[in-house]
């Protein structure tokens, strides 16, 4: 995956979902990865029922099967909308592993709001949005839904997690561990040491990479990582998607946060700074 396409990803705000679904199960699912972050909690975190809706019920299913969920929005009925869903439907049927599809027309005053609500209302119709697991947006589509486009939607589990939380608008730390790498104790008590600061609370968490696992290796090649690195690599990214600071070997808080003001647009962009630049609680 390029940086251009991850920025692009992680810039996406929320998590949609659509008034029905249906499951396409060509080949066996290698989702696979547990799931940390979901439209769930982050509903009842804002205070929302995880089950009012048939939308939000369809997001629930797809995250519980552990599948991905394409979502196809339109405005009102048309042959241009249907063929271009009867697309997505084949598309999505070519793909090699289960996804669940779900559509909504925003021009359904029952969908309205709800369209606002996720950031859609206004987009060029018809649109897919694809959502993983965790909830996170790994993908936008609206001239091709070929499945050759669609699979492009499937990131690695490190990624997903990432996205997750950046669309959570959290800081995310990256450490890029294995079994064969040096300082791995010694970096991630800076982690945790960073995480645990009350200025960080409930706004940063912490995604672990292996650099073995041989499906993070487009995430790494983004990250600009040696998957073959010796030594623990921390990396620091900021919402919507940029990496601000990598440290190679043991950290410490002091040094994660001075990389983080050092790295960051603006002056003073501390973690308790009035800027807005740093992500809010």
């Amino acid at each position: 995956m390029s940086r251009r396409k991850l920025l692009a990803t992680v810039a996406l705000a929320a998590v949609v979902v659509a008034a029905g679904s249906y499951v396409f199960a060509p080949g066996r699912s290698d989702a696979g990865a547990q799931f940390a972050v979901t439209e769930s909690a982050q509903a009842r975190a804002d205070g929302r029922s995880s089950t009012s809706g048939s939308g939000q019920q369809a997001i629930d299913r797809a995250a519980e099967a552990g599948r991905y969920l394409f979502i196809y929005f339109y405005d009102g009925k048309s042959p241009e909308t249907l063929a271009r869903q009867e697309e997505l439907t084949a598309g999505a049927s070519k793909l090699r592993r289960e996804v669940e599809l779900a559509v909504v027309d925003i021009s359904d005053p029952d969908e309205v709001s709800f369209a606002r609500r996720k950031r859609v209302a206004r987009a060029p119709m018809p649109m897919v949005l694809a959502i993983a697991p965790t909830g996170a947006i790994t993908g936008s589509f609206s001239d091709d839904l070929t499945h050759d486009v669609l699979r492009t939607a499937f990131v690695s589990p490190a990624m997903e997690l990432s996205l997750a939380h950046l669309q959570l608008n959290h800081l995310v730390l990256i450490c890029v561990q294995s079994a064969s790498t040096h300082w791995n104790e010694e970096a991630m008590g800076g982690v945790a040491d960073f995480v645990g600061d009350k200025r960080f609370a409930g706004s940063a968490d912490v995604v672990m990479l292996d650099p073995s696992n041989p499906a993070e290796g487009e995430f790494l090649a983004t990250l600009g990582v040696d998957p073959a690195t010796p030594d623990a690599v921390t990396i620091v990214m900021i919402p919507p998607g940029t990496a601000v600071a990598q440290v190679v070997g043991k950290t410490d808080k002091a040094t994660l946060i001075k990389e983080l003001e050092a790295s960051t647009s603006r002056p003073g962009c501390a973690p308790d700074a009035k800027s807005g630049c740093c992500p809010k609680k």
